[in-house]
């Protein structure tokens, strides 16, 4: 599962809480752990080793993802427009 297509000042910071949310997680059926992934092949960041989760489990793993990521990507998008602001001024 993956967030952003680029490098973005916050990536550090996704990765941070994304990790945090992975590990509370229960093992998948075979007890492995899902981790995130950053700085890989591709640029963004990365949940890996969801594959054998429910569709149930893999639908609460992507909601609570995606919220992380909309407030990362809302405080991102709040601090550019508040450096924007005292910039015009």
């Amino acid at each position: 599962m993956n967030y952003g297509y680029a490098p973005t000042p916050h990536d550090g910071e996704l990765e941070r809480q994304l990790g945090e949310y992975v590990k509370t997680l229960p093992p998948d059926k075979y007890g492995m752990m899902p981790y995130v992934e950053r700085d890989g092949l591709y640029a963004g960041v990365r949940i890996r080793r969801i594959t054998h989760y429910s569709d149930d489990v893999i639908n609460e793993i992507v909601k609570g993802a995606e919220k992380i990521y909309s407030d990362v990507m809302s405080q991102q998008k709040a601090e550019e427009n508040q450096c924007q602001h005292s910039t015009s001024h």
